[in-house]
């Protein structure tokens, strides 16, 4: 081995550490930029996903008072129908008069049952969509990160 081919191997040894520094370095800035975009995406859908349990939670709130003033309409009902079987009694003056303020009574009660019945269903119909909907958009950024992820994007 001759001193011009060891400086030779030298200097090629130098520019393969030099460009080994380089890459090095490249990797790092991307694993840096990787790690910020990660970062940001979990910042995101923590954000998302606070925000969605608060749209959760107020929805679920509306949903109870709604179910609150159905209750108290029922109240209302039942007072006024009573009042009213009450009255007609008062003035009920044979037996075919008891007979149908009997049947009267029934139809009403079974009609502001029913509309209650109806309504409460309404309402937990719409309180089970928006927690669907709710669920659906909790998870939607964490899959379309999978899906980028797994695509290599």
């Amino acid at each position: 081995m001759s001193l011009n081919e060891l400086e030779r191997d030298l200097s090629q040894l130098e520019a393969d550490a030099e460009k080994l520094r380089h890459d090095s370095g490249q990797m790092v800035g991307d694993l840096e930029r990787q790690a910020r975009a990660v970062e940001e995406d979990t910042i995101a859908a923590e954000f998302i996903a606070t925000e969605e349990a608060l749209e959760g939670f107020g929805s679920l709130l509306d949903s109870l008072q709604q179910l609150s003033d159905i209750r108290k309409q029922q109240f209302e009902f039942f007072i006024e129908d009573g009042r009213a079987t009450l009255s007609g009694l008062r003035n009920a003056g044979s037996n075919d008069d008891y007979i149908h303020l009997v049947f009267e009574h029934f139809l009403r009660r079974a009609d502001h049952l029913g509309n209650g019945i109806k309504d409460c269903v309404d309402v937990m119909t719409n309180e089970a969509n928006n927690l669907t909907d709710s669920m659906f958009s909790l998870w939607k950024p964490f899959f379309s990160f999978l899906k980028k992820d797994w695509s290599g994007s």
